[in-house]
């Protein structure tokens, strides 16, 4: 008696849950994929910011020394999430050397008074992109990276540093491509603060 008991509040039970599962293609059957898609993105972002590294959002940079950027890139392929996020982090390291050393023309400009100078601006402006140019190509130093799973993909974190010295030096010395362009300049105080820079950054890497 007990057994058939049993028996039939089990099937009720599988008829109830059979009958509460919409049938598949059903207006019913997409909401709820949808809405388990989305919950299972939650639950990947909320794991990406719990796993993120201390150094990413907070670099820590000797900012006086380095400018230095982080970022962060996914993919199948562990080495493409690597190379992608350095890529991405020397970019933007490239972007903040570009505006610093613009800055600097800026004020060569200003102390000699040429802000009013189209051919003074057009040839420090051209620096400023020769610059970016040569800098491109080296002098970046990865100082920390990392990876973790996500989602069934790889995510690679970097950090990438450029020192700053080394980017006066090239400032310096592509200023000195253009003599009538360095002539001008020396009059200035910001330049004289650039070659002591230079000075002190080859002295300390002798």
């Amino acid at each position: 008696m007990f057994q058939k008991i049993s028996c039939a509040v089990f099937f009720s039970f599988l008829i109830v849950a059979c009958a509460q599962k919409p049938a598949p293609g059903s207006p019913e059957a997409v909401a709820m994929a949808e809405k388990a898609r989305q919950e299972q993105a939650i639950e990947t972002v909320a794991n990406t910011v719990k796993e993120i590294p201390d150094w990413y959002s907070d670099p820590k940079c000797q900012l006086e020394y380095v400018l230095c950027s982080t970022a962060t890139a996914t993919s199948p392929d562990m080495q493409m999430a690597v190379d992608t996020a350095i890529f991405d982090a020397k970019g933007a390291t490239a972007d903040k050397l570009t505006s610093l050393m613009s800055g600097k023309m800026k004020r060569f400009r200003e102390q000699i008074g040429g802000q009013d100078d189209p051919q003074l601006y057009e040839e420090t402006s051209r620096v400023a992109s020769n610059l970016f140019v040569d800098v491109d190509l080296s002098g970046y130093r990865v100082t920390k990276q990392a990876v973790q799973p996500d989602g069934g993909r790889y995510r690679a974190y970097a950090l990438v540093e450029y020192p700053i010295g080394e980017a006066n030096k090239l400032l310096m010395d592509t200023v000195r491509r253009n003599k009538d362009l360095e002539s001008r300049l020396r009059a200035s105080d910001a330049y004289r603060e650039l070659e002591e820079d230079v000075k002190r950054y080859r002295e300390s890497k002798d």
